[in-house]
């Protein structure tokens, strides 16, 4: 009878010991939140090699434009250089995060990855706005690899990024820009009296000097502003950008003058960045060092790829395109453009920017060095 007893008490004890054990797994697993799409176990370098990391990517630019094409393009060649372990969930026309409040979206995880327009960042990446300076270049992408170099020599441009929290995967810089008008403009002077919609402070100097209104409105909005009749004009960075929004439906008139470009970031959170193994960090850097310039500048600013370019589109639409003359073109160069470089310089370092004129300086000597390289066409 005791061994009996005994050989039930030794049953009763197991079985309690594993009922434990489950219970105990259970609630490990119950008090865990579950890993998102690709998060990993700990430091993102120990995944095993068929994890796949969903990023989610945000643009403020509508999905018809080119500038949103040539991103998208710019993502699937990530997503294929990987064999599909990265993957982007995009969200165009700024549904997620409007153009400036990309940073704070990227700082809060809302997004990963964004197409950053720096102008409407309040200040937080005013260096990068040295490519607006006009007349520095000619070819926007040899404008993009002396500005490309910029972010490798000079580590006040990394600075500035760090700051932010985020990694530079991409630089999307356009034509340089263009006035498209509602009325004649042949000439620069032409502009005097006129409200005209501009993106970078270096052209508001411009258009101030000019006796013109500079407004603040981003692109999304100009096309409302120039219907509605509050803007007269608008600055550019690109033809192909400003038929995306259908500006040619209400401004007929191109004047195609230099005034520098406004460069669109293609940028991950470092968060998100250092989540990631060190072979996926490195594809990514690798599509930023020897693809994004070249499909940019090919599908963005020569539109190759498309039936109607934006020229064709601004024509179809009865746009009268105004050539400037070379005399035109050297003294807008001398009277207007050269004095914003000092302002801008000067504007910079009272805002806290020793370093602005070191930028200024070594962008100049990048662009020159990278002059007549380009061989894309």
């Amino acid at each position: 009878m005791k061994k009996l007893l005994a050989l039930m008490l030794v049953v009763a004890m197991s079985f309690s010991l594993v009922s434990l054990s489950a219970c105990s797994d259970g609630d490990s697993q119950g008090n865990s939140a579950p890993p998102s799409s690709g998060s990993p176990a700990s430091n993102g370098n120990t995944e095993s090699d068929d994890t796949v990391y969903t990023l989610i990517a945000s643009t403020h630019t509508p999905g018809t434009t080119e500038a949103t094409i040539v991103f998208q393009k710019v993502l699937d060649e990530i997503t294929a250089r990987s064999n599909g372990r990265i993957q982007f969930e995009v969200y165009t026309d700024g549904t997620l995060a409007a153009a400036d409040g990309i940073l704070e979206a990227l700082e809060s995880g809302i997004a990963d990855v964004a197409m950053v327009n720096y102008s409407r960042q309040a200040g937080r990446m005013d260096l990068v706005g040295v490519c607006t300076n006009p007349g520095l270049y000619t070819n926007s992408w040899e404008g993009t690899q002396a500005l490309m170099e910029l972010y490798d020599t000079v580590p006040a441009m990394q600075e500035e990024l760090d700051a932010v929290g985020l990694h530079l995967m991409g630089i999307q810089l356009g034509t340089q820009s263009v006035v498209i008008s509602k009325t004649p403009v042949n000439d620069i002077t032409d502009l005097a009296g006129l409200r005209v919609v501009s993106g970078t402070s270096a052209t508001d100097q411009i258009l101030l000097a000019l006796g013109a209104t500079p407004l603040g409105f981003s692109n999304t909005d100009a096309y409302e502003a120039l219907s509605k009749g509050t803007a007269d004009a608008i600055v550019s960075n690109s033809l192909s950008g400003a038929a995306g929004f259908g500006i040619q439906e209400v401004a007929k008139y191109v004047f195609d003058l230099g005034l520098g470009a406004g460069p669109l970031l293609y940028c991950i959170s470092d968060a998100a960045y250092n989540r990631l193994p060190e072979d996926l960090q490195a594809i990514i850097d690798e599509v930023y060092r020897d693809y994004v310039a070249d499909v940019v500048y090919t599908d963005y600013v020569l539109e190759q790829n498309k039936d109607v370019t934006a020229l064709e589109t601004f024509e179809q639409a009865g746009a009268t395109i105004v050539e400037p003359t070379q005399e035109q073109i050297d003294t807008f160069q001398t009277e207007y453009a050269a004095p914003v470089y000092d302002e801008w310089v000067e504007s910079l370092e009272s805002s806290g920017h020793a370093e602005a004129r070191e930028v200024l300086d070594t962008f100049i000597e990048l662009c020159n060095k990278h002059a007549g390289t380009c061989t894309l066409g």
